[in-house]
């Protein structure tokens, strides 16, 4: 069975940051040189949870820029649902959080979307 984009997206996504090396908090992407950049700039090495969507969005989507943030609704609210103690959106988790536990949600809406 075909997986849906949004799941397509997330995983990509999660691949994206799956390297620590490659996670960034505080700022959406930057270049090798840690200059900001946009998420779908060639330039970009390091991204934020948000900004992988948005690179794995445009990546698998070309042209389809509203879809990296009906994929960030959709996994925010997977993750009220399954943490209902969480209230943040996703980029405040990010920032706030560590990289296992970014990691860690990106894999549970992946399991549900499965289920």
């Amino acid at each position: 069975m075909a997986k849906s984009l949004h799941h397509q997206i997330v995983a990509r996504a999660r691949e994206i940051i799956s390297d620590r090396d490659r996670w960034i908090q505080g700022q959406l992407a930057v270049s090798d040189d840690a200059c900001s950049v946009d998420p779908t700039d060639a330039r970009a090495r390091r991204f934020c949870a948000v900004a992988a969507l948005r690179r794995a969005a445009h990546e698998l989507a070309p042209g389809q820029n509203e879809l990296a943030d009906g994929v960030q609704i959709t996994l925010e609210q997977s993750v009220h649902v399954q943490h209902p103690q969480v209230d943040d959106c996703l980029e405040n988790i990010n920032d706030d959080g560590d990289h296992a536990t970014v990691l860690r949600l990106f894999d549970e809406f992946l399991a549900a979307e499965v289920s």
